[in-house]
């Protein structure tokens, strides 16, 4: 007996109201014989995904933070996207298979009803995840039924993420009823370029969309969403050009060449390079001036030497209360993570360490808790000239064995993972960290280029919600982290904040954290005294 394949069904299951359900029905023509196949469209937002598309993650939620924003006084169109539709046959193992294809870690994620976007106005991106068995026991009807179900998804930008040996069937398919271009169709190993620059299409659409409407409602009102969002506009379509070096190698290498005089780094900030000086003496006008036109010379822009310490003020609070103190100069901070020390000659543990700021211990330094019980004595940095700070390295405290239980420590109960992550990786990343004060917080890494001290690269760091500090006084020493492929990676530490020179043209109201890059701090630990420190959970 022949059977037919009709379509009988677009519908809500109510029983399980997270989930859209497309009910996909062949009957036999008695009715006797019925095969179902459920598809399920689910709006997945991830916290952590690939690293191309890091930047649309941080633009994405900094343009609907201001969207939000402005939506309670108007109603607007045009709300930044913040997720994907997924359209799958199967939901026993979502966060896997998203992580297998995507790299989108779902360890945090919300899986929400996607109705509202496929009936909706909102543009989106929609993608098909179908086992290969779907597509083995597929034929023209049955295809003719998913192509109409692509046809009732409204302002959708459809892709097929497939197995290698599903790509020509499913290629086949979409070339047949027009569905979506042959590119848009992609397997877990290929290049997936197609699919993340559809992230910024839509993103750079929403948000300038979003900007008209703001111009077109107001005129003076909203003037600083307007700034905020033209420099989100802005950052997005820099993507899209031709990097460059910014800086001439004979513009660092005069930088290198300086720092006899005492400069220790630099951070380009448009066309103004800020070259920082930890030497009080070189502010004699006559040499801050020589200094600025040799560096200028090669230089297209303005230079202006600054002292570091006007820029940059450590996270110590001036006081006891915090997790740790240096009761010496009375300053509090935070314990970062706890460790231990293994000698590379014998291969022996030989302490329980503590790893906090620079800026808080160094050689001989006795640590306390707040109450003034002593727990251990700092070992590593040696102590620098008054003045001066240390960027460079991090503190570590050799804990009493005794005393180990007394130290308050954050609760995360995750092995952390300290190793080389390529910078370009880290731009715009997702970032949290547990200090003192603070507690929790979430931020943004911004771009890591053009930025040094003391010959190394550092960390800046933007609060998530621009309510909350990422950082405050007595968060010094708390490990910045981060997620990639459900691992956790210490990447950071907390060092100070308000590195943001008078003269910048930012006009972001978050007050930036600066950051010492863990892994390098470490590995000069262990070059200079032939131990290495294995960190444990936070």
């Amino acid at each position: 007996m022949a059977t037919s394949l009709t379509e009988q069904c677009f519908e809500t299951d109510e029983s399980e109201p997270t989930m859209k359900k497309m009910r996909l029905r062949r009957k036999s023509s008695s009715e006797k014989e019925k095969v179902e196949t459920i598809l399920k469209a689910t709006k997945i937002i991830y916290d952590y995904g690939p690293p191309e598309l890091n930047l649309f993650k941080y633009l994405a939620e900094e343009a609907h933070f201001l969207w939000e924003k402005e939506n309670e006084r108007h109603r607007y169109a045009n709300e930044p996207m913040n997720g994907i539709v997924l359209i799958h046959d199967d939901d026993t193992d979502i966060a896997e298979r998203c992580l297998h294809y995507f790299g989108f870690d779902l360890r945090s994620n919300n899986l929400e009803s996607a109705d509202c976007l496929l009936k909706g106005q909102q543009e989106v991106i929609c993608v098909f995840l179908l086992r290969e068995t779907f597509w083995k026991a597929s034929n023209k009807a049955y295809e003719e039924i998913l192509n109409n179900v692509v046809k009732k998804i409204a302002k959708a930008n459809v892709f097929f993420m497939v197995s290698n040996e599903d790509i020509s069937r499913a290629s086949e398919f979409c070339k047949r009823y027009n569905v979506c271009p042959p590119s848009n169709v992609i397997s877990q190993a290929e290049n997936k370029k197609v699919f993340y620059d559809t992230f910024y299409d839509i993103l750079e659409r929403q948000m300038t969309g979003f900007l008209h409407d703001l111009q077109a409602r107001t005129i003076t009102e909203g003037v600083t969403i307007e700034e905020e969002l033209n420099g989100l506009i802005e950052e997005l379509r820099a993507r899209k050009k031709t990097k460059i070096p910014e800086l001439t190698a004979q513009c660092l290498a005069r930088i290198k060449e300086a720092k006899e005089y005492g400069v220790v780094g630099h951070r380009l900030l448009d066309n103004k390079l800020f070259v920082f000086v930890d030497d009080p003496l070189i502010m004699e006008e006559d040499k801050k001036t020589q200094l600025e036109r040799y560096i200028e010379d090669s230089f297209d822009g303005t230079v202006k030497i600054t002292p570091l310490r006007t820029v940059l003020k450590p996270h110590c609070a001036i006081k006891c209360g915090g997790y740790v103190t240096n009761n010496k100069i009375n300053k509090s901070g935070t314990i970062g993570i706890f460790g231990k020390m293994r000698n590379l000659v014998n291969n022996d543990i030989e302490r329980t360490v503590a790893l906090s700021s620079p800026n808080l211990f160094s050689d001989g330094d006795i640590v306390s808790l707040p109450n003034g019980e002593h727990v251990g004595a700092c070992c590593w940095p040696v102590k620098l000239e008054p003045h001066r700070e240390n960027l460079i390295d991090v503190s570590i405290v050799e804990i009493d064995s005794t005393k180990i239980d007394t130290i308050k420590r954050a609760i995360f109960n995750e092995r952390i993972l300290v190793e080389d992550i390529p910078h370009e990786d880290l731009d715009h990343q997702l970032v949290f960290k547990y200090g003192a004060k603070t507690q929790t917080t979430y931020g943004w890494i911004k771009k890591i280029s053009n930025f040094e001290l003391f010959e190394r690269d550092v960390l800046v760091i933007i609060p998530k919600s621009p309510a909350t500090l990422f950082s405050d006084e007595g968060d010094s020493g708390a490990i910045v982290v981060t997620s990639i492929n459900k691992m956790h990676y210490g990447i950071g530490m907390v060092f100070g904040s308000h590195l943001e020179p008078e003269e910048s043209s930012n006009t972001s109201t978050k007050i930036p954290t600066v950051a010492i890059f863990l892994k390098n701090a470490l590995d000069r630990f262990t070059s200079r005294r032939q131990k290495s420190i294995c960190v444990e959970e936070i």
